[in-house]
C-alpha cells in the first residue's frame, strides 16, 4: 500500500508502537517499585528522565528530518527504541535506568518533528487537519491497547520480560517504514520542487502561532503525562487493585480520547474552519476543568475515579488536536484537486 494512505497507516502504527513503548513504564511502575524497592520520588526521577531526553531531541529531530529526509529518521529511530526498551528490562540500578530512559527519550523525540514534516510535505491544506487527527488517534489508542495488554503480560511474565518483548514491535515498524515511506527525492517531486526553502529560526520565532502551540503543548503534556505515568501506580498502590485490573482501568480513558481526536479533526476540517481561533480557545480552555474530577473522585470508589478520568483524558486530548487543526488551516484551502486523498469520502 503506497501513496497517502500507506503513509498514514505507517505513521499511525509507528505512533502506536512509540507510545506503547513509552507508557509501559507507567503500567509497570508498581511492580518495578516493589521489586527494586523504589519510593515514588525515585520512580518519578526515572519517569522524568525520559521527558528530559525527549525535550533535548526535538530541535535535532527537526534538523535531521530536513537534512536527511523523514524516511531515514523514521526508519533509524525505531531501531534505537527497540534497543533501549529491551535494555530497560535488563538493568536494575537506578542510575543506569535513569540513563537508559533518558537515551530512550532522545530516540523517541526524533520522530515527531519528522512526522509533522512528512504530513506537511504530503498532504495539502484541505487534508492536513484530518490527516493529523487520524494519526494522533494513536496517542490515545496506544494507552488504551497497552493498558490491558501490559497488565496481562505483567501478571504472566513479570516487568523485565515485558520490556524485552516490546522491543520486537519497534523493529517491525522500522521495516514497515522502510517499505511504505517515500524517499526524500520522491517527496520533493510530489510537492512540485526539488529545492527546499530554508526559513531562518528568527523568522519562525516571530510567529505568534509557534508560541501559542508551544504553550498549549506544554500545559497539555503536564496533565497528560501526569495521568499516564502515575494513574496505574495510584490504582495499584493506593486503591490496591491488581496489576491486570489496573491496566484495564488505566486504558479506559484513552478510548474516549480516540473519539475526541476524530471529532476534533472533523471539526477542524469544515464546521470550524472559518473560526479557527475560537475553536482553539474553547478546546484549550476546557482542558483545565477536565482535570478537576479525578481529584474530587478520590473520595469515592475506584469506579467513580475511573469514570471521572474518562472526561479528563478525552478533553485533554481534544485540546491537543485543536492547535494543529488551526495552524494547518490558517488560510482558506484551495478546492480539492482531482484524485486527492479524502479519508472522509
Amino acid at each position: 500500500m503506497k501513496g497517502k494512505k500507506g503513509i498514514l497507516v505507517a505513521i499511525w502504527l509507528l505512533q502506536v508502537v512509540n507510545y506503547v513503548d513509552r507508557v509501559v513504564l507507567g503500567f509497570a511502575g508498581p511492580a518495578m517499585m516493589q521489586t527494586l524497592h523504589l519510593n515514588p520520588q525515585t520512580f518519578g526521577v526515572i519517569l522524568s528522565a525520559f521527558a528530559v531526553g525527549y525535550l533535548v531531541s526535538q530541535m535535532p529531530g527537526g534538523w535531521l528530518a530536513d537534512r536527511f529526509g523523514t524516511r531515514v529518521v523514521l526508519v533509524v529511530a525505531p531501531l534505537f527504541w527497540a534497543l533501549l526498551t529491551g535494555l530497560t528490562g535488563l538493568f536494575t540500578g537506578v542510575a543506569i535506568l535513569v540513563f537508559v530512559r533518558f537515551a530512550f527519550g532522545v530516540s523517541e523525540g526524533l520522530s515527531n518533528p519528522a512526522i509533522y514534516k512528512l504530513v506537511g510535505d504530503t498532504f495539502d491544506e484541505r487534508e492536513r487537519a484530518q490527516a493529523v487527527a487520524w494519526w494522533a488517534t494513536a496517542i490515545a489508542a496506544a494507552p488504551a491497547l497497552s493498558g490491558p495488554l501490559v497488565g496481562t503480560l505483567l501478571t504472566s511474565f513479570g516487568w523485565k520480560a515485558v520490556f524485552v518483548m516490546l522491543a520486537a514491535p519497534a523493529i517491525a515498524i522500522a521495516v514497515l517504514n522502510a517499505i511504505l515511506l517515500p524517499k526524500k527525492a520522491e517527496v520533493a517531486r510530489a510537492v512540485g520542487t526539488t529545492d527546499e526553502v530554508r526559513i531562518p529560526f528568527r523568522i519562525l520565532a516571530q510567529q505568534p502561532a509557534l508560541w501559542l502551540i508551544s504553550g498549549v503543548f506544554c500545559f497539555w503534556n503536564a496533565a497528560y503525562w501526569g495521568l499516564l505515568g502515575w494513574m496505574p501506580s495510584y490504582l495499584a498502590l493506593e486503591r490496591h487493585i491488581d496489576l491486570k485490573s489496573a491496566g484495564m482501568l488505566g486504558g479506559i480513558p484513552y478510548v474516549f480520547g480516540v473519539i475526541g481526536l476524530i471529532v476534533t479533526g472533523w471539526l477542524g476540517r469544515a464546521p470550524c474552519s472559518s473560526n479557527d481561533l475560537s475553536f482553539l480557545a474553547v478546546s484549550t480552555c476546557s482542558a483545565p476543568f477536565a482535570c478537576s474530577p479525578p481529584i474530587t473522585a478520590t473520595r469515592f470508589s475506584c469506579v467513580s475515579l475511573a469514570c471521572a478520568v474518562l472526561r479528563s483524558a478525552s478533553t485533554a486530548v481534544l485540546a491537543h488536536t485543536a492547535p494543529l487543526c488551526w495552524i494547518s488551516r490558517r488560510k482558506k484551502p484551495a478546492p480539492p484537486t482531482p484524485g486527492s486523498w479524502q479519508p472522509w469520502a
